[in-house]
């Protein structure tokens, strides 16, 4: 019999194994509890700013990047399209009355303006150099 089978002891490796696995999932699990409570009191925080704009109480940019930090990169900015439906997006939208529709063609025209000047940047040193 092979002298490696002979000397482990397979029940306390399992045991170590386990308790370890375990040990790490409860860690885990502990984690991801905290990020949803943080995000249950940003949602709740979301709910009152929302209310303050229906009252017609005008919105602070305090209350606007209050709301941002529920999106998952603290920005509609950083979000995905509106074809993915996320909750975040759409909730932060709503509290501050931003129509998703308007607010793809915002970001839309910005990319777009941002890409033209960017590209405008770079051919004038050019144009320039030529003269």
């Amino acid at each position: 019999m092979n002298k490696l089978v002979r000397k482990k002891n397979f029940v306390e490796d399992a045991i170590r194994k386990l308790s370890g696995y375990l040990e790490k999932s409860k860690r885990n699990e502990a984690e991801r509890i905290k990020h949803y409570e943080e995000k249950l009191r940003q949602l709740e925080r979301l709910r009152e700013i929302r209310a303050k704009r229906l009252r017609g109480d005008g919105l602070s940019w305090e209350d606007v990047e209050e709301a941002m930090k529920v999106t998952c990169y603290g920005s509609l900015a950083y979000c995905c399209g509106l074809e993915k439906r996320c909750p975040y997006s759409f909730a932060v939208m709503d509290a501050l009355g931003l129509s998703p529709a308007r607010f793809a063609k915002f970001k839309e025209d910005a990319v777009n303006e941002y890409i033209a000047t960017q590209l405008r940047m770079k051919e004038e040193p050019v144009a320039e150099a030529k003269k």
